[in-house]
């Protein structure tokens, strides 16, 4: 259980300061550079952990749907990465971590529901769609 707060800790924290860092960034350079870079970069720090961690084996462990599928989601993360330092460049960063964060966690039920057949009851949805509402209305009115 305590493994578990200190990683919700972590991932909070992470995931908060990195719009302000990219916001940083995104103001000193171009957002398509930026969004090209952080995937080049992202490789080489990649390439350099299976090095350290002696994990070569992980890049033909799997099979072709795990890195069909993988591959997709890295297309998609790059596209959303791409729009996510657009809105940077032209919008303060609380507001658009906040803007995003609620419409994906909408988009995500939605999703999940329709796709995955992952479990929304009326009590769940209604609470996201409060929660997105109030993300909206605190920093929509700054």
């Amino acid at each position: 259980m305590l493994e578990n707060i200190i990683f919700l800790v972590m991932n909070s924290f992470l995931w908060g300061w990195k719009p302000l860092l990219e916001k940083s960034i995104v103001r000193s350079a171009n957002y398509v550079d930026i969004s090209l870079l952080r995937y080049v970069l992202g490789g080489i720090i990649c390439i350099f952990l299976i090095l350290i961690l002696n994990k070569p084996n992980i890049l033909y462990k799997y099979s072709p749907k795990i890195y069909l599928g993988l591959s997709f989601v890295a297309f998609i993360a790059f596209l959303a990465l791409f729009a996510n330092y657009y809105l940077l460049s032209k919008y303060d960063a609380y507001l658009v971590n906040a803007v995003v964060n609620a419409l994906s966690t909408i988009v995500t039920m939605i999703l999940g529901y329709i796709f995955y057949k992952e479990s929304v009851s009326f009590a769940r949805g209604i609470g996201v769609i409060i929660i997105s509402i109030g993300i909206f209305i605190v920093y929509y009115n700054k």
